[in-house]
């Protein structure tokens, strides 16, 4: 498809399906470097750490997510009560998050609850006509069902405020490299109100969701390199492709051990990744957008910032606009496919849109975990100094 089009290989058009005009394969190339030189490190100390609490001299893949020795963190309660306290929590964030999550219990949008052949997922998604959101999740009674009333939530607040702003439908939904900031910035505005959902357990949430949100990283990144490799060299065999993938552990995630598996050591952990196959180039989004929400984590737990931070995101979530394509991204464009590249398929972009993707932000990012104040939940609170690590 790229050759037909007049490029060297299909990634060019990668990134024009994913709407990227103002960056592209050098800038997150630097990201991906970055986050290998900066955070990688860092991640391995975390599940250092993490061994020592087990008691094992190597975290196994099959358990990273078992953070704590006694179990991780379980909600305080039932789906019923779960839904009362996030509805409390919304009302505290701010009145737009109030009038929401009424709007949503009040007219039964989301379907939350377990029951027997129901799909294992969580997701969001948009009934236009009624400009309203749905949300659907199979709560589990773990630190899952958080997430969903977060995450979830969040995007579809981001659906709510952009219908109620936004003239025409087409702009209801932003970039997909945006997409992400609304869902995980919600997450980390949970954070104070963790005691209301998990009681005791509170800290071990706030560390355990901390901890994932950063060693997710590297893997993220990794998924986005391995498909550079894939794309710019299709003749490579399928276990040559599984092979690159092998490395790319090695490079990304060196804490990562097998147990002499031969199929997950020979690189074949990949396989599993639904993206991979439906949607090139798309999980590099959810990275760059971890190091947004953690720009609007930092606002919110400066010292009376938290109503400026919930106005920032609202905000946001009310314009939802997409980027258009800028002079540098047209020159690429093959000429007889410029008129549809330039259609009205992007809105005008904002002027912060490159600013949030900006390449340089992961070192400031991790500089400002350690700064946050009440309830920010800051690395050297929850990783240099308290009783679940001894880094």
């Amino acid at each position: 498809m790229g050759k037909n089009l007049g490029y060297e290989n299909y990634i060019p058009v990668g990134y024009l399906e994913q709407g990227r005009t103002d960056y592209g394969e050098k800038e997150v190339a630097s990201f991906r470097e970055q986050v290998r030189t900066f955070l990688v490190p860092l991640c391995q100390k975390l599940y250092d750490a993490q061994a020592r609490r087990l008691g094992v001299d190597h975290v196994m893949w099959y358990d990273e997510k078992m953070v704590f020795p006694d179990g991780n963190a379980e909600p305080a309660g039932d789906d019923e009560f779960m839904v009362k306290t996030a509805q409390k929590m919304y009302h505290e964030i701010s009145p737009e998050t109030g009038e929401f999550i009424d709007f949503m219990i009040d007219h039964e949008l989301m379907d939350l609850q377990n029951k027997p052949g129901k799909a294992s997922t969580g997701y969001m998604t948009s009934l236009p006509s009624l400009k309203a959101p749905f949300v659907f999740s199979c709560f589990n009674h773990t630190i899952f069902d958080m997430q969903v009333l977060t995450h979830e939530l969040g995007h579809a607040f981001a659906g709510y405020m952009a219908m109620r702003s936004q003239p025409i439908s087409d702009y209801y939904s932003e970039s997909t490299d945006i997409a992400e900031i609304h869902s995980m910035s919600m997450e980390q505005f949970a954070y104070p109100y963790a005691e209301w959902f998990f009681g005791d357990q509170a800290d071990k949430f706030r560390f355990a969701h901390l901890q994932e949100a950063l060693t997710f990283v590297p893997f993220g990144v990794a998924v986005d390199e391995f498909q550079h490799i894939c794309y710019a060299h299709p003749e490579l065999t399928p276990k040559e492709r599984t092979y690159q993938w092998h490395l790319l552990e090695e490079k990304y995630m060196p804490w990562r051990h097998y147990e002499n598996d031969p199929f997950f050591e020979r690189g074949g952990y990949w396989y599993h990744k639904l993206h991979i196959y439906l949607y090139p180039f798309y999980y590099i989004n959810y990275t760059l957008t971890t190091m947004g929400a953690m720009e609007f984590k930092k606002k919110y737990a400066e010292d009376n910032a938290r109503p400026a931070a919930a106005a920032a995101i609202s905000k946001r979530c009310a314009m939802q606009i997409c980027p258009t394509p800028s002079r540098l991204a047209l020159s690429r464009v093959p000429a007889g496919t410029r008129r549809t590249f330039c259609s009205s398929r992007w809105p005008r972009r904002s002027s912060k849109h490159s600013a949030l993707l900006h390449t340089d932000i992961l070192i400031p990012t991790l500089q400002n975990l350690k700064t946050g104040g009440e309830g920010a939940c800051p690395l050297r609170r929850f990783v240099f100094s308290s009783g679940y690590s001894s880094i």
